[in-house]
């Protein structure tokens, strides 16, 4: 892998320059704890419902090491997208975001969204064709990265 910070330890670190741009930039005084209770429950089902899925296919969630993955997970949320739990983080910081709202943090979404893309999803897709083959590319070819 290209990136061994793991992954939730890169959504700590958004969530803590998410807080640092609140004091340095001020929220315009923008409250949306409905969209932030939306989102807050949305990135717990899709951080925590593929994670039941890897459990049951018994095969790894350690996203350091997706070649060691045993099976190829396809069913529930990987229906709608190939990395639900990165997309659940992003809803996670979504939902920081409308809490404390700050244009800033709208920034710190969108660079977190690349940074997983090139340095941990990018990776993740070669060593599981390497791992799957056929498989993993038809599943590639029928299902979304994100959404």
């Amino acid at each position: 892998m290209e990136l061994r910070i793991p992954p939730p330890v890169q959504v700590a670190l958004s969530i803590a320059l998410m807080a640092g741009i609140g004091r340095v930039a001020p929220p315009p005084g923008v409250e949306l704890p409905w969209l932030t209770a939306l989102l807050a429950t949305g990135a717990l089902a899709f951080l925590f419902a593929p994670a039941v899925g890897f459990s049951r296919a018994r095969t790894t969630v350690d996203p350091i090491h997706p070649e060691r993955a045993e099976r190829l997970v396809t069913s529930g949320l990987f229906r709608v997208s190939r990395n639900p739990m990165y997309v659940g983080m992003a809803m996670l910081l979504g939902a920081v975001a409308a809490w404390d709202f700050a244009w800033g943090h709208l920034a710190v979404i969108a660079a977190f969204v690349w940074w997983m893309t090139r340095f941990q999803i990018i990776p993740e897709e070669r060593a599981l064709e390497a791992r799957f083959g056929e498989e993993y590319r038809a599943y590639r070819a029928s299902v979304r990265r994100w959404l």
